[in-house]
């Protein structure tokens, strides 16, 4: 079970209404084992994918990239940036796959520098700034 929790003066308690009911399964008095470690930035991650979003829904239709899902643009950028992980099939031969952005898999951190890395390489590709593409995807959230 994971549960995302806040400490406040009062002690920890749970953030979200998923968390809660999590947190109310526990039995008082029970001893559990915990790991605990910053979350992501959800609003930053949320960004990230409207702005492709906004992207895919403003090309025209015959781009290669036109009615795609986001996420697919997100793991494509991903492996032109080099953020892959390799597999091996038993006669050897190397497959690429990009690299799971889950929350769990990447830091802030590492995400802050995909996203950094990112906007460029859309900005270049599909003919807008930086800039235009962090102020005009609000309407995409």
């Amino acid at each position: 079970m994971k549960l995302h929790i806040v400490k406040t003066n009062s002690g920890i308690r749970p953030v979200y209404k998923s968390d809660h009911q999590n947190y109310d399964k526990l039995a008082s008095g029970e001893i559990y084992i915990c790991e605990i470690k910053n979350d992501r930035n959800y609003k930053h991650h949320k960004k990230l994918f409207a702005i492709a979003k906004m992207i895919i829904a403003n090309l025209p239709d015959e781009n290669i990239w036109a009615n795609k899902e986001p996420y697919a643009l997100i793991k494509a950028s991903e492996i032109e940036l080099g953020y892959v992980e390799q597999e091996f099939k038993l006669n050897g031969e190397c497959i690429i796959k990009a690299e799971s952005i889950n929350f769990e898999n990447w830091s802030q951190d590492k995400f802050e520098g995909f996203y950094d890395k990112a906007l460029p390489l859309w900005a270049d590709k599909f003919g807008y700034t930086v800039n235009q593409l962090e102020s005009n995807h609000d309407e995409y959230l």
